[in-house]
């Protein structure tokens, strides 16, 4: 096993343990610990210096991905285990095996596995008008804690703010929202993050990234990038993917909050919902009065480096340093032409998207430097 980093605020964990993160479902803190397998479990060593033994019966193989494997506790659904990288194939297959059901529940279970499919292949398909009309029912019960475990999740907790960026930010995105307002409450906020991008996750939540203020050529581009991910927000987008992709298991309960949060950053918004949320940011500039030539900067600044990566054979697009779910901004000629034409056709007065107070607050809402 590799070494596992440095535990925070103790000494570096054993040689061979496997680093983790763990979040304990009870509170926001995500904590590095250490992993050593016990033969029928694993030994979880906490940053204080306690250990606690998890048997693997008591443990759920939640996703196991290249580059890391996602570990549920069957007692505590929102607990969640993360190991970076991913466990060897010996501690990944007693997991596997420990999430076998009894055979006395197999006929039960198929039966449920194969509605669920059938849900979901219908939804699949054929199901845009049906999610569409599904996605506003689903419950805020659901989609806020949602919402609120993939901004976690991405964020690290780290977040900028000021009374003064804060107001901001609100004040822009009232300007942006339609006559009739938002289908929901928006929250708002700044992810302490290099990378320049925004997401829209379920619940109302949008996250924009210190990456993206710094780089900005100005507020008009922030506006641009923000009327975006409103478009998303007010078609609910987030949430028909996730219906589309998790089929009737929503509509039937699906309460695991860490497992729906790590479906959600396993897929990215469709080419139709990225078109929708264009046609919505640039129906929202114009009723704002703000050019869209925010837009056309930031994908003129990002196509050429989105290109070199794609020709290199990388494999990932530009925004992978956020997951696929954050990707929601690919750089392609198509719309870039469409923004360059909608802002050749702009009519009318044209004012900042923030004058030059707010602006600058919200350069500044991260400080003087960039974050570590």
């Amino acid at each position: 096993m590799p070494r596992a980093s440095t535990l925070t605020g103790s000494e570096p964990a054993r040689a061979d343990a496997w680093p983790a993160v763990l979040t304990d479902g009870v509170t926001s803190d995500r904590r590095e610990v250490g992993l050593l397998p016990t033969g029928n479990g694993l030994l979880l060593l906490l940053p204080d210096g306690q250990e606690e033994r998890l048997a693997f019966g008591e443990l759920l193989m939640v996703s196991d991905l290249p580059d890391r494997t996602v570990i549920g506790r069957r007692s505590r659904p929102d607990w969640r285990l993360v190991a970076r990288p991913r466990l060897p194939e010996r501690e990944r297959a007693l997991l596997r095996r420990a999430r076998a059901r009894p055979a006395r529940t197999a006929a039960l279970y198929l039966a449920v596995t194969a509605l669920l499919l059938g849900g979901a292949a219908l939804l699949w398909f054929r199901g845009g008008p049906l999610l569409e009309a599904a996605a506003p029912r689903v419950p805020a019960a659901i989609t806020r804690p949602l919402g609120e475990a993939v901004v976690a999740q991405i964020s690290g907790g780290r977040f900028c703010t000021s009374p003064e960026a804060d107001a901001a930010l609100a004040g822009l995105a009232a300007r942006l929202a339609p006559e009739g307002g938002m289908v929901e409450p928006i929250t708002l906020r700044i992810a302490d993050l290099p990378v320049a991008n925004a997401l829209a996750a379920p619940g109302g939540q949008v996250l924009l990234t210190r990456g993206l203020i710094a780089e900005a050529s100005g507020p008009d581009e922030v506006a641009g990038v923000l009327a975006h991910e409103l478009g998303h927000i007010q078609h609910r987008h987030a949430t028909r993917m996730l219906l589309r992709n998790l089929g009737m298991s929503v509509l039937l309960g699906g309460s695991d909050i860490g497992r729906l949060s790590d479906t959600l950053l396993s897929h990215a918004m469709s080419r139709d919902m990225e078109r929708e949320a264009d046609a919505f940011a640039l129906a929202a500039l114009a009723r704002a009065g703000v050019s869209p030539k925010g837009l056309v900067a930031f994908f003129e600044r990002h196509q050429p480096r989105a290109t070199k990566e794609g020709a290199s054979g990388r494999g990932r697009d530009l925004f992978a340093t956020l997951g696929t779910y954050a990707s929601t901004h690919p750089p392609t000629p198509e719309r870039l032409a469409r923004f360059e034409a909608a802002a050749r056709a702009a009519r009318g007065a044209l004012q900042p998207a923030l004058d030059e107070a707010g602006w600058q607050a919200l350069r500044a809402a991260c400080g003087p430097g960039p974050g570590p």
